[in-house]
């Protein structure tokens, strides 16, 4: 692995092309650790440790990094998060034992800058047990840190005192700590602050987890969210030219025909012998409403050969040929779904949505039952049960669901060197994005005004607004004049800013900022009757504001 540059001075090219080669080799399959296995130990007591590996779920073949300890449910008991090279990134392992009351649950809160207390160290006295001692720790392994939270062994009924040495050299005693509690200890008060954590039950929770057919299945890979893909050359069962699939901005309706496309060789083993089964439910599929095409990968001189295997076994829908540029393009797609440059399997499955959005894909011999399951996937369903269906595991999403706009998958294209497929999906992503150019006027109007250009700012804010439409009255559209009005103030065009402000209040009338604003410019231009009758009204409706009002005229006296 090549070193870090001693200095900014050094060549860094040999640096980054080491990272990118290192990046290259693991997409190809290759083991940043040579593919061991995690290992976990457990303490006896004595000094000496047995191998908990299996037993603890932690013998997983991936490039590990660190495992964090941690109460992560807070239900008393220690629950392990483990980081990997690969996916899954971040595996968290609950402990589902019976919730452990035995424990004491210590979090430090030091002084100043020390706020987190990081170097104390503390003694948990218990009677008739031996002292437990901590140090407050920065981080918790590679990149991680365990949290703030530290719990220590408690007999159940006893209590406890705790002695902190704080990093500033000041010892304090803190007592009346009972076993499955959780205490805050305040450098300062000599008070254990009892800390109630909230109920994560509902959140934590794992429930029942709707499941594919085999939810671990080798070579099924699911989109999280459906993925956009650039249109396919393809030969078909004439010979012609044509493109096929290419997804469309719209979003798939109900109506729209779910397509699955199934590439094979006549030289695979592996492929003759799956067709028969695959076609037999194709043609079930098919009057369901389902777009069915077989391509062969093999070279023209072999389509009469692929046609008869294809009769044989009575393949219902389109038939044809995919050229090599085509097959460069969806071993692309197979890769950018894996992570990975390993080329694609024959056969190969893949199952796109009404509006050419992939959502399954199938590498090797596919189970029919497998993909009847997942047919549902092609329908707009709901972003949640889609994203539940893509995980290689049983359980849940904690993020949110997301929108795929393919550029990711653009720039796999790029570097595969396919730059008019990526180009596609690139357009696609322009399209459906929108773009603002209210928002853009507005960000380089104040982008503008930082740098001092103050006219050209309230230029393109005023044409921020124009576009955004006059009859437009949104809070996007009030912040905005907001912006414009007080610019106009600070540049003394009292009579635009005027105007602004008062418009304001004729959108929003307890929006006293804004009354603020128009009882400066009132009495910046001499209009004192005017001023004393909003200062009076505005004593009344919101006095905080009147005093602010105040005060800014005093400020702005010579």
């Amino acid at each position: 692995m090549s070193h870090s540059p001693g200095s900014v001075e050094q060549e860094q090219d040999a640096y980054l092309l080491g990272w990118q080669a290192l990046s290259r080799h693991l997409r190809r399959g290759f083991s940043w650790s040579g593919h061991e296995r995690d290992t976990a130990f457990a303490g006896l007591g004595d000094g000496s440790f047995v191998d908990v590996s299996a037993i603890s779920g932690l013998d997983v073949v991936d490039d590990g990094r660190t495992a964090v300890v941690l109460d992560l449910d807070l239900d008393g008991d220690l629950d392990v998060l483990r980081v990997g090279r690969g996916a899954p990134r971040l595996r968290c392992l609950l402990n589902r034992g019976e919730p452990h009351r035995g424990f004491v649950g210590l979090r430090l809160v030091g002084q100043g800058s020390m706020v987190d207390a990081i170097g104390a160290r503390v003694t948990l006295i218990c009677e008739g047990a031996p002292e437990q001692h901590f140090v407050r720790r920065a981080g918790g392994g590679f990149l991680c840190q365990a949290g703030p939270w530290t719990l220590l062994a408690s007999a159940l009924g006893q209590s406890a005192r705790a002695s902190v040495l704080w990093p500033d050299g000041k010892r304090e005693e803190f007592s009346g700590l009972r076993s499955g509690r959780r205490y805050i200890l305040r450098q300062g008060t000599g008070e254990a602050q009892r800390f109630v954590p909230p109920s994560l039950s509902s959140q934590w929770a794992l429930g029942p987890v709707e499941p594919a057919h085999e939810p671990a299945r080798r070579g099924r890979l699911v989109a999280a969210a459906p993925l956009p893909v650039p249109s396919l050359l393809i030969r078909d069962q004439d010979g012609l030219r044509r493109r096929i699939l290419g997804t469309r901005r719209e979003v798939a309706a109900p109506s729209d025909q779910p397509t699955l496309l199934h590439v094979f060789s006549v030289d695979c083993a592996v492929c003759v012998a799956a067709l028969p089964g695959l076609a037999q439910r194709a043609r079930e599929w098919s009057s369901n409403g389902v777009a069915v095409i077989a391509l062969s990968s093999d070279p023209a001189s072999e389509q009469l050969r692929a046609r008869g295997l294809l009769d044989r076994s009575g393949w219902p829908g389109a038939r044809g040929r995919i050229p090599e540029q085509s097959l460069r393009i969806l071993d692309a797609l197979g890769g950018y779904l894996s992570d990975s440059d390993l080329p694609m399997v024959s056969p190969s499955t893949y199952l796109f949505d009404g509006s050419g959005r992939l959502v399954a894909l199938y590498q090797g011999r596919v189970d029919e039952r497998q993909i009847q399951a997942d047919l549902g996937l092609a329908a707009p369903w709901d972003p949640v049960r889609r994203q539940n269906f893509a995980g290689l595991r049983p359980g849940r999403w904690i993020m949110p669901p997301f929108e795929e706009l393919g550029i990711g998958f653009a720039r796999v294209l790029k570097r595969r060197g396919l730059p008019d497929s990526a180009q596609e999906l690139e357009a696609l992503a322009i399209k459906v994005r929108d773009f603002d150019m209210p928002g853009y006027l507005v960000e380089l109007a104040m982008a503008r005004w930082q740098q001092g250009q103050r006219e050209q700012a309230v230029a393109s804010m005023r044409q921020a607004l124009a576009l955004e439409g006059a009859a437009r009255s949104n809070e996007r559209r009030v912040q905005w004049l907001r912006s414009l009005a007080s610019m106009e103030t600070l540049m003394g065009h009292d009579g635009q800013a005027l105007e602004l402000w008062q418009q304001l209040i004729g959108i929003k009338p307890q929006d006293y900022a804004a009354w603020v604003g128009q009882g400066v410019i009132l009495h910046r231009m001499g209009r004192e009757a005017d001023y004393t009758a909003l200062l009076e009204e505005l004593e009344s409706k919101a006095p905080q504001f009147a005093t602010q009002l105040k005060s800014l005229v005093k400020d702005e006296a010579p």
